[in-house]
């Protein structure tokens, strides 16, 4: 008996949307087959036990993706009774006495982060499916009820219908409704409405979403509770007014006692612009009158809300149901986000009770494990047990009682954001030989059932999934150059990504981050809105895409432990097989003399009146060279000496020789000759420095001499054609015979460069830059291994030439083969107060590089400038930052096919919608920090710019296009 409920469960621990018409696909000319899944459900928001099999058998479900299913083995199996209905968002149904099944489109109570009901779909009306067929009519289309939240049908002809635009009432079985006005009941929504044994109806109303308040259709108030008996047309209010905080109130007359009813009650939604609070608990109450007094049960605390979850998240709007035992008039159940049984005690005062979890929603391997998010709760005579509507799909008590199992096979209502593929197709091997399957199967983003894959066969029997994921799955996209390679984005911010998700997919995912995030970044929890826009973008042929050749320098470092040693033969390999030699430096450093390298002495004046002095100094080693030389002035004169004077010399060299001065301070610079350094064959040189006014006095002078130890030369290859001809030397290279300083090119890039020093170089380190050009006709190749598994080259014909003397380096654009770019788009982060980021769109180039964690370059943000005249940028900035309580964020992103423009949308407000455009990302190059020497890393949107990003702004220049759309405004499609 089902009174064995209680004893043995007692102690027990989106841009759019598309409805799919009957004869939509037969005007599209495509033939479809399902795939599946088959064995996981997406969100149930119903369940009625057919009235006609007394076996208990047959039963009713349905999804608000998918529309109503049927069974006849008690759940053990599901099948469709009408997939191409003209609506499949089915949120409630009702029997009659006849068998006829009613059931009501569209969900208020959708669900987003904020509570707005942002995730729900709008209905079309109320159906009528005849009993024992699955002929579906329309009875009456949604311009009456708006969204319906719940339907009864008290008998063949009466029908009560609960919706979004008031509560109504049928006699004539839907031909004719009257909207029923007692008290405020004709400008609130109606919520709930249930028949009692006896035919006594209550209904509740007063909540709303958000989304209808914007909408206009109806105000937000106090929930209220209204009763009218068996028979009767007169309602009155029942409402528990102490119980000040009503929000959603669902309500449970118990199927025992008529007397008996009980009430759930969500606290209040409040809402302040775009901001929506949904209620924990506010209280469970029973009444042992039909309403007339009330009792609690309990009040929610922080101690007891099923409503609420172990993140804080309030489903009390959302998911709310309860359900009054069918043998005991004093025990009822209570659905959200987990499952409880209440019973009286006995002997106590009314309301006076226990609460016991009899189901968690931990996975497996709890035997009592209950999808969150319930939504209805059924019991069964026929077969002796309970049914569980959940967010992901249908539980169903097993083995006496003991627990729970999923009973989902065939109940295919998985609400998919997205769908991708491989390449498809391809020739089976089997046979028949001319049987097309994909190389991988089918993957999809889902609520509830995080990442669902589907692996394809040949076979036409629905397929079993794999699911993997931590998160809820947003978008996915397979890549086509790498046909089991896979990215998804879950929830807030989170990016994955396989290789082959054949391969241990779970093992092999793993979060894409952005490298210098941190807040505000892809990766990082928080940073977008419950769902992730992510789009994978990839050039298969050719065209629409380019990477930079940058004309970098070559640099090498050579540690030299032969102080006599003047001559060396070094290794260089050229960037390209076209590259010329345009010049070569070599510099010494010495490491032996780093602690000699600031000398002080000082000298007496015995010439007062004197302004121009000449002294010696002895430098210390032949490669030494005078980096600075510091003459301060101090008087030995006891009273009132004249101020200290100070000249600074520093000197340039060209090779081994001064070829300029820098002079500053109390120094005379006219003429050039009265600060400078004789240099002598020897190591002793004469210093001459001359002051602006005499030191008048018998003065002393500190000389502080900073020395530098190297030595420099350059070669400067000319040429003839591709060969070198001949070479300039510069510096201090031994130019006794021409072979001293030359290079050998070989024909595989890898040179050697000869250079000679006219002296030893002393213990040093030796290093050689190299600078190359290129001339016109030149051709420059690319080898491209951005992509796994993927080696190509790419290559382009110089129209002008390339020198290391331009300036800013001249950078080239090569067309690729194959390419892939990665983008995500987040909300404004919310970490600052005030706000300081807008909503972001990240972009990377080689998402397809398995071996690298990618570097990702921000390309719109709050410093991005709307398109002026003639494109330049305007001031107009796009929506930046948050203001007040709006959080900006970016709820979609599309490429275009050519992968020139990015679209995407933002939600500023819950009234205000943008549509942006990003123009000529095909110029986007390489963004990785590893890529020439991080020169182009930065990111695109930084303030100013700086230099080394400066390519990007002006090559970019970012063109966004800005399109406001008000809610109002949405009443026909947007043509793309």
């Amino acid at each position: 008996m089902i009174s064995k409920f209680t004893k043995q469960l007692k102690g027990a621990a989106v841009i759019g949307a598309l409805f799919f018409g009957s004869n939509a696909f037969a005007q599209l000319g495509l033939t479809w087959a399902e795939m599946g899944p088959n064995d996981i459900a997406g969100r149930c928001r119903s369940i009625i036990v057919d009235n006609t099999d007394a076996t208990g058998n047959k039963l009713f479900a349905a999804g608000v993706s998918g529309g109503v299913f049927k069974t006849s083995n008690g759940g053990s199996t599901w099948s469709p009774v009408n997939d191409q209905a003209q609506s499949l968002i089915v949120s409630c149904m009702g029997q009659d006495a006849a068998g006829n099944v009613y059931f009501g489109t569209g969900e208020t109570f959708g669900r987003s982060v904020d509570g707005s009901g942002s995730s729900s779909f709008v209905g079309t009306g109320l159906y009528k499916i005849t009993a024992n067929s699955s002929i579906i009519t329309l009875v009456k289309d949604s311009t009456l009820f708006g969204n319906i939240n719940e339907i009864a049908v008290a008998a063949t002809n009466t029908i009560y219908v609960a919706a979004q635009k008031g509560f109504f009432i049928s006699t004539d079985g839907g031909a004719n409704f009257t909207e029923e006005a007692t008290s405020s009941t004709a400008s609130l929504s109606a919520m709930d409405v249930k028949i009692a044994k006896n035919g006594d109806v209550y209904y509740s109303a007063g909540f709303v979403s958000n989304a209808d308040i914007l909408a206009g259709s109806k105000t937000s108030s106090t929930s209220a509770v209204y009763y009218a008996a068996s028979g009767s047309s007169v309602y009155s209010a029942i409402t528990p007014t102490t119980i000040t905080n009503r929000g959603r109130i669902e309500i449970a007359p118990s199927p025992v006692d008529p007397n008996y009813v009980y009430l759930s009650i969500a606290k209040m939604k409040t809402t302040n612009g775009s901001t929506v609070t949904t209620g924990g608990l506010s209280a469970v109450l029973i009444s042992d009158n039909k309403g007339s007094t009330w009792s609690v049960i309990t009040l929610g605390t922080t101690q007891f809300d099923p409503f609420t979850a172990l993140n804080g998240t309030r489903y009390g709007d959302y998911a709310n149901t309860i359900a009054a035992d069918p043998i005991n008039a004093k025990v009822c159940y209570l659905g959200s986000d987990v499952f409880y049984v209440w019973s009286q005690i006995p002997s106590n005062p009314l309301g006076q009770g226990n609460w016991n979890q009899i189901g968690t929603n931990f996975p497996a391997p709890f035997a009592f494990y209950i999808h969150s998010n319930i939504h209805d709760i059924k019991f069964n005579s026929g077969n002796n047990s309970m049914y569980i509507a959940t967010d992901g799909g249908i539980y169903k008590t097993v083995s006496s009682n003991s627990g729970f199992l999923p009973y989902n096979k065939g109940f295919n209502v998985s609400q998919f954001f997205s769908v991708s593929f491989p390449n498809f197709p391809r020739v089976s091997q089997g046979t028949p030989t001319n049987v097309a399957i994909p190389y991988a199967g089918v993957a999809g983003g889902t609520s509830g059932n995080n990442l669902t894959y589907l692996s394809g066969s040949n076979s036409s029997d629905l397929q079993s999934s794999n699911n993997f994921g931590l998160n809820d799955a947003f978008q996915s996209d397979f890549s086509k150059i790498v046909p089991k390679a896979l990215f998804y984005s879950g929830s807030y911010g989170s990016i994955f990504r396989t290789s082959d998700i054949d391969l241990n997919p779970s093992a092999n995912f793993y979060d894409v981050s952005y490298k210098f995030g941190a807040s505000g970044a892809p990766g990082v929890s928080g940073f977008a809105h419950e769902n992730t826009p992510m789009r994978l973008w990839e050039n298969t042929n050719g065209g629409g895409d380019y990477a930079l050749f940058y004309n970098e320098n070559t640099q090498s470092q050579l540690a030299n432990f032969l102080p006599a040693k003047a001559g060396y033969t070094v290794s260089n390999t050229r960037a390209q097989a076209s590259s010329r030699y345009d010049s070569i430096f070599v510099t010494t450093t010495s490491t032996k003399k780093i602690a000699t390298t600031v000398v002080t002495t000082s000298v007496a004046n015995t010439n007062s009146t004197a302004t121009t002095f000449t002294i010696n100094n002895t430098r210390l080693s032949g490669i030494c060279k005078y980096d600075s030389i510091i003459i301060k002035t101090s008087s030995t004169k006891l009273l009132s000496p004249p101020a200290n004077q100070t000249i600074t010399i520093k000197v340039s060299y060209s090779g081994s020789v001064a070829s300029g001065y820098t002079v500053t301070g109390n120094a005379s610079v006219t003429p050039v000759t009265n600060n400078m350094i004789f240099n002598y064959s020897g190591l002793t040189d004469s210093i001459r420095f001359t002051f602006n006014t005499p030191p008048n006095d018998s003065s002393k002078f500190t000389i502080r001499f900073k020395y530098k130890y190297s030595q420099n030369l350059a070669i400067l290859p000319i040429y003839t054609g591709t060969t070198i001809s001949s070479y300039n030397v510069l510096g201090e290279a031994n130019t006794t015979s021409t072979t001293n300083n030359m290079v050998y090119l070989n024909a595989n890039q890898v040179d050697s460069i000869r250079y000679t020093f006219a002296t030893p170089v002393d213990s040093s380190i030796i290093k050689t830059l190299v600078k190359y050009r290129y001339d016109v006709g030149d051709v420059i190749t690319l080898n491209n291994t951005d992509i796994s598994g993927n080696f190509f080259t790419s290559s382009v014909t110089l129209t002008t030439a390339l020198s290391a003397s331009i300036a800013p380096k001249p950078i080239v654009l090569v067309p690729l083969k194959k390419s892939a770019r990665l983008a995500v788009g987040l909300r404004a982060k919310t970490t600052a107060s005030p706000y300081t980021d807008g909503p972001n769109v990240y972009l990377v180039k080689r998402p397809l590089n398995f071996s690298l964690n990618p570097d990702w370059v921000k390309i719109a943000g709050k410093n991005s400038r709307m398109d002026g005249p003639g494109g330049v940028a305007a001031t107009t900035a796009i929506v930046s930052v948050a203001t007040g309580t709006n959080v900006p964020e970016i709820t979609r992103l599309e490429w275009s096919p050519s992968g020139k423009y990015i679209y995407y949308s933002v939600k500023a407000s819950s009234s205000a919608f943008y549509l942006y455009r990003i123009s000529h990302l095909e110029f986007v190059g390489d963004s990785a920090s590893a890529d020439f020497s991080g020169e182009f890393s930065s990111d695109i949107d930084s303030v100013g710019g700086t230099v080394k990003n400066q390519f990007y702004k002006e090559l970019l220049q970012l063109h966004v296009f800005q399109i406001l759309l008000q809610a109002s405004q949405l009443t026909t499609p947007i043509q793309w």
